[in-house]
């Protein structure tokens, strides 16, 4: 394989797993906020993921920065949204800019507390329709016919795994490294957090055994299933410390270990998405 291809390879896995991961963690930042708004009220909620939205901000300037090495001319970017009528790159990469920019919007409106509460309501559910269309306008990118490995059901069922896993991780890395995080209010948070990443990577193994029969390179399959195993295991731990952990104030086990999960998590996804585009 030649330098071209491999980079383009690695911009497309930087690109498609930052967009699908700040999607995710927007859409579960949101529901943690509400449910922490019912139990401790809508500032301190506020605070509890605050830092999180304002961490996915450097991850989607991070993916529209890796997506500009995809392209042949980078200063020619521009073109790549002229043809929204029949190229469903061009609504990608459109609704990817609206989502970040409107994410951006409301992350700023949210962690300074400006504007009504109606109003921050209405610019998240734009934010995340806007993330849900970026996330489609991907998939039909890879639903094609002339790459029958890509034009199955798998696909689409792989890349809901990548926005749940790791906007789940993410999102609960940066719950546990808040330090308003406390007691309950860190605990439940991160129990689902890993029992969700349990069954996910349960789906995705059965995925990665279907995919390596059709492959006809070792190596890469034995890093992806050990990769795999090793972040099963860390999301074991985080399930079992968070329904241990009892104290009232932080736990730094707990919180060691949601980070530990996000980036085995993050490992095994870009070995598995590399694996998607060597297809």
């Amino acid at each position: 394989m030649n330098n071209h291809s491999t980079m383009n390879e690695s911009s497309l896995v930087g690109f498609t797993l930052l967009v699908q991961m700040s999607v995710g963690m927007f859409l579960c930042l949101g529901l943690g906020q509400l449910w922490a708004d019912g139990r401790v009220g809508a500032e301190t909620a506020r605070q509890l993921t605050s830092p999180g939205f304002l961490a996915m901000l450097p991850l989607l300037a991070a993916a529209l920065l890796v997506s500009l090495l995809h392209l042949g001319t980078p200063l020619n970017a521009w073109r790549s949204v002229a043809n929204l009528r029949s190229s469903w790159l061009s609504r990608e990469i459109l609704f990817t800019l609206l989502f970040t920019l409107f994410a951006a919007l409301f992350a700023v409106l949210h962690w300074q507390a400006w504007g009504a509460g109606w109003l921050r309501g209405l610019v998240w559910w734009l934010s995340a329709v806007l993330g849900g269309l970026a996330w489609y306008a991907m998939l039909r990118i890879y639903l094609l016919r002339t790459v029958p490995g890509w034009n199955t059901w798998m696909t689409p069922v792989m890349y809901a795994i990548s926005l749940l896993l790791l906007g789940g991780l993410g999102a609960g890395a940066a719950w546990a490294l808040n330090p308003a995080a406390r007691g309950e209010l860190l605990r439940l948070p991160l129990a689902a957090v890993g029992f969700r990443t349990l069954a996910l990577l349960a789906v995705q193994a059965v995925l990665a055994v279907l995919r390596a029969r059709s492959s006809q390179e070792p190596w890469p399959l034995v890093l992806h299933m050990s990769l795999l195993v090793f972040a099963l295991v860390i999301a074991t731990l985080l399930a079992y410390q968070a329904l241990v952990f009892e104290f009232s104030g932080r736990n730094a086990a707990l919180s060691l270990l949601a980070c530990a999960a996000f980036l085995a998590a993050l490992a095994e996804q870009a070995v598995g998405r590399w694996l998607f585009y060597r297809m």
